[in-house]
């Protein structure tokens, strides 16, 4: 449960507050070549190139086939030193390399699938390495482009989506030249009543931390409200795979 003071709303705020939004925090990119326990994500914003975008996804989701097709290489290279675990044709003959590796990939996309729990292992294909293409607020519609594109290509590509919120933390500033302005209606204002000369405290400290914003020096803090609020924004994530 964050703190009361960042709960604020934009409008208990006075008209000279501004809201300086913070960049969002993510973890670092890993590498393209690191291994399937990676996740390789993909950040989209409004402004990121269309096909830019796909083709890096197509990148990473050519490598991770590649490694995939690497790792039962290595595996059926492997089976060969061992002779009760060699495949054999019913006429007797070893069978072709070339099979027992398709064998093998398909295998550990469908043990991949089923780990995930993304579905019956059995099924009639399995899933490959998945590469994550993530956007926040504004970029949900880019990042819903890219997923329709990739959709629409079902025979190569496997895709699902996840929704979910991010926390942002917003600066609350307070403008010098709003105060100015406030100022100057609050004294248009008083031209035409009586100035009562029992200032109370409370009035007092309003007008110093005017004073200190005009000088450059003031704080949202210095008028009761808190320097920063807590928002929630909309996070689109579409997993994207190779059949």
């Amino acid at each position: 449960m964050p703190p009361h003071n960042l709960l604020v709303s934009v409008m208990t705020m006075p008209a000279g507050a501004r809201i300086s939004k913070r960049p969002l925090h993510r973890p670092p990119l890993c590498s393209p070549y690191a291994g399937a326990s990676e996740r390789k994500t993909v950040y989209v914003s409004a402004r990121t190139p269309f096909l830019s975008a796909v083709k890096r996804v197509e990148k990473l989701l050519r490598l991770a086939d590649r490694r995939l097709v690497q790792s039962a290489t290595t595996t059926v290279a492997n089976r060969k030193t061992s002779g009760n675990k060699r495949k054999w044709r019913n006429d007797g003959t070893e069978e072709d390399d070339v099979v027992q590796i398709a064998e093998e990939v398909d295998r550990a996309k469908r043990k991949r699938k089923r780990e995930d729990g993304l579905g019956d292992g059995d099924a009639n294909f399995g899933i490959g390495e998945e590469v994550v293409i993530k956007g926040t607020g504004k970029a949900i519609a880019r990042v819903m482009e890219m997923g329709i594109w990739f959709q629409q290509r079902r025979d190569e590509y496997t895709i699902r989506l996840q929704t979910g919120s991010a926390a942002c933390i917003d600066d609350i500033n307070m403008t010098r030249e709003e105060e100015n302005g406030e100022t100057e209606r609050k004294n248009d204002g008083n031209e035409s009543t009586e100035v009562n000369e029992d200032i109370s405290m409370k009035d007092m400290d309003r007008q110093e931390a005017k004073a200190a914003v005009d000088s450059g020096h003031g704080t949202a803090q210095a008028y009761g409200i808190p320097e920063t609020r807590l928002r929630y924004t909309s996070v689109l994530e579409v997993y994207v795979s190779l059949r």
